[in-house]
């Protein structure tokens, strides 16, 4: 049978279509609900009955009070031919008040404070009562040292009094430790009860009705589709990563963290985790001139321009921040369809997702990959040894900024950071200490004398050692690196006069690596040949 598709409405009017009939109440299902950062894309569902032809206004109940109005729009398809002419939004309807599961929490929450309070009040009776009897105690102890005084207490009033004191010190202590008990208890249950009202209040949260103007030209059943953006939803990438030592293998799992915060329960819907970054009215910059001259000059060409180089430099740290934060990541494998702008990854099942203030962990996508490990050793500034697994991202998938657990086999080795790598990219990702290998760093010798032609300037040289041994039954690939020094000042002068073994690679920076194997049980060592060069008068510490 032919079907139609509806007009796409992204608009809000406000004067009714002319003619329209009786309106008809429908309820609408949420059906699809992809995440953003901050944002939800919400997709619900309406089922027209079969209609005549004519005008006709449909009342669609429960929208969202926190609905971005720009963002409203309405498609669909079906057996009847239909025009859409306007939108219009109702006021919001409030149903809060009358909520007898809300009123009845709030009165829970308000009778565990009242008690709370009261404990507090018996707490501040028993300091009270014990300033008291500490005062009494005090002059009892006063009156048995006035041996002159005639109104010394007689043997038997001093066992009065002492079993007086005895007995109410007791009483204080019996009613503090209760207090204190109740205190806990109720503390707990007030905590408890505050975050169920809290999630209530967000459930109960005022909805609003929108009133569909449309008109039929053939009869027949159709559907609408209403969909809309939402705020307070977001999701952070997480990941978990296991290294099979045996295979060299390395499986990741991609995982999403969704916080659901809208005040709306989604019941059975088709959930998706999106990188996209979606903004209402977004436009690229202008290509601005290029002021070349002096500061005066450049300022009057373009007074509200940062120079050409700072204003390119903000703009791609932008971007690579509205990249880096806008990530996902998730277990059961899930659909991925990447635009070429974004990666969405399509939960494989329906799902319920209530707003609360709860984390929900979702997963997404496992991939494996081959490895390089190595062992970090900075052995200046640490005797640790940090195991490390060099993967290149050959994933269609990007791996996302967000917290990974480790794991070697069974064993959970910590929680490391891992920032934005794309596809085609290496990284390092860090599986924790190994205390297989031994790390040690000392300084062998240290020498000066002057120089220069004056004789002004000391010239110190100092050795190091570093010595890595390997306790393990296996090579252990070594990755070693010394920073480069920073001399403080122009007048101080630091070269590295000798290395054993030769640097396998210097950064830009000066950052010197060794590349080595250490065998089973082998003590590889490092050997470090610094001379520093400064004025006799200025303290230089090395």
């Amino acid at each position: 049978m032919k079907k139609y598709l509806l007009s796409t409405f992204a608009l809000i009017l406000l004067a009714p279509a002319a003619g329209a009939q009786t309106p008809l109440s429908l309820t609408s299902q949420t059906r699809s609900v992809a995440a953003y950062q901050g944002l939800a894309l919400v997709t619900r569902q309406v089922n027209l009955p079969v209609l005549q032809p004519g005008a006709y206004e449909i009342q669609l109940q429960d929208l969202p009070l926190d609905l971005n109005p720009n963002s409203l729009s309405i498609s669909g398809s079906g057996q009847a031919r239909i025009r859409i002419h306007h939108l219009q939004l109702q006021p919001p309807l409030s149903a809060e008040s009358q909520d007898p599961a809300l009123k009845a929490l709030e009165k829970q929450v308000n009778e565990v404070q009242a008690q709370l309070d009261r404990v507090g009040s018996g707490e501040e009776l028993n300091q009270v009562h014990q300033k008291l009897l500490n005062t009494f105690q005090q002059q009892l102890s006063a009156q048995a040292q006035a041996k002159e005084d005639r109104r010394v207490l007689s043997v038997r009033d001093w066992q009065l009094a002492m079993d007086f004191a005895r007995s109410h010190q007791g009483q204080i202590l019996d009613s503090q430790l209760t207090l204190k008990q109740q205190k806990t208890a109720l503390s707990k249950q007030l905590k408890l009860l505050r975050q169920q009202l809290q999630e209530l209040q967000q459930a109960r949260r005022p909805r609003q009705q929108a009133s569909l103007f449309i008109s039929v030209d053939s009869a027949g059943s159709a559907q609408l589709l209403v969909s809309y953006l939402i705020g307070n939803v977001s999701w952070s990438p997480a990941y978990e990563a296991r290294l099979d030592s045996a295979s060299k293998n390395l499986r990741l799992v991609y995982q999403g963290d969704l916080n659901q915060r809208s005040g709306e329960d989604w019941q059975q819907v088709r959930l998706s985790l999106s990188t996209a970054t979606p903004v209402l009215n977004q436009r690229p910059p202008d290509a601005l001139r290029w002021p070349v001259g002096p500061p005066v000059v450049a300022e009057r060409l373009a007074p509200a321009a940062a120079p050409m180089a700072q204003r390119l430099r903000s703009e791609a740290d932008a971007l690579e921040d509205s990249y880096a934060e806008s990530a996902l990541v998730n277990y059961a494998q899930s659909e991925v369809d990447q635009t070429g702008l974004s990666v969405r990854f399509q939960m494989p099942e329906v799902q319920n997702v209530p707003s609360s203030t709860q984390t929900r962990r979702l997963a997404m996508a496992i991939r494996e990959f081959s490895y390089k490990p190595a062992y970090k050793i900075v052995p200046r500034q640490s005797k640790l040894a940090f195991l490390e697994a060099q993967i290149k991202n050959e994933s269609e998938l990007p791996l996302l900024p967000g917290p990974m657990r480790t794991y070697i086999g069974p064993e959970f080795t910590g929680v490391n950071p891992i920032e934005l790598v794309r596809p085609g990219q290496s990284v390092r990702l860090n599986f924790g200490v190994d205390q297989s290998l031994k790390v040690d760093w000392k300084e062998l010798s240290r020498s000066k004398r002057s120089t220069g032609v004056l004789q002004d300037k000391e010239e110190l040289t100092v050795v190091y050692q570093a010595e890595i041994t390997n306790y393990k039954q296996e090579p252990a690939p070594l990755r070693i690196l010394e920073p480069a020094p920073r001399p403080a000042s122009d007048q101080i002068e630091v070269k590295l006069m000798q290395a054993v073994p030769p640097v396998s690679e210097t950064s830009d920076e000066g950052l010197l690596t060794w590349y080595l194997t250490a065998q089973p049980w082998e003590k590889k060592t490092l050997q470090l040949t610094y001379r520093i060069t400064y004025p006799k008068d200025m303290p230089v510490v090395f």
